[in-house]
């Protein structure tokens, strides 16, 4: 079967790589550009170097990645500019709300699906906190915490 771009829905995707090390194919959307990824075995993920990919790979031997979502909000808060926090948050949150993959297939993280998504969600509350109010300091409360998941200072 053929696979087809997420962000594009109906454009079959090229394949950009026979199996590399590891045996990851990787493959092209024609139109949008999109990168995709595939391990032996696996389904289709985003390929290294996605937002998600970029977010996760801080925590990838974490077992528990919510624990350091603050620090890790922190560090792109500091490296990526204003321009591009909307577009991390827009990914995150898309893949939230209409799951295309198993986050924890694109960098074979140590944590669980459950908790990579927890720790996500926790990454795109703490950003908008700060494109609401950019002199808004994020607070990242793990989910095991009671209180709001983000909050100004």
């Amino acid at each position: 079967m053929d696979a087809v771009c997420w962000r594009c829905g109906d454009v079959t995707l090229e394949r950009a790589s026979a199996r590399r090390s590891g045996g990851r194919e990787t493959f092209s959307c024609p139109r949008c550009r999109r990168q995709y990824a595939r391990a032996p075995g696996k389904d289709l993920t985003d390929h290294w170097r996605s937002v998600i990919s970029l977010v996760l790979y801080p925590v990838m031997f974490e077992a528990e990645p919510s624990q350091h979502a603050d620090r890790v909000a922190r560090m792109l808060l500091r490296s990526k500019s204003q321009d591009e926090l909307p577009r991390i948050v827009t990914e995150i949150r898309d893949e939230l709300t209409r799951p295309q993959q198993r986050v924890s297939d694109i960098l074979d993280t140590q944590a669980k699906e459950p908790e990579l998504r927890t720790y996500l969600a926790c990454i795109a509350d703490s950003l908008e906190v700060v494109l609401r109010d950019p002199g808004a300091v994020p607070r990242i409360q793990p989910a095991s915490d009671s209180g709001p998941a983000t909050g100004s200072e």
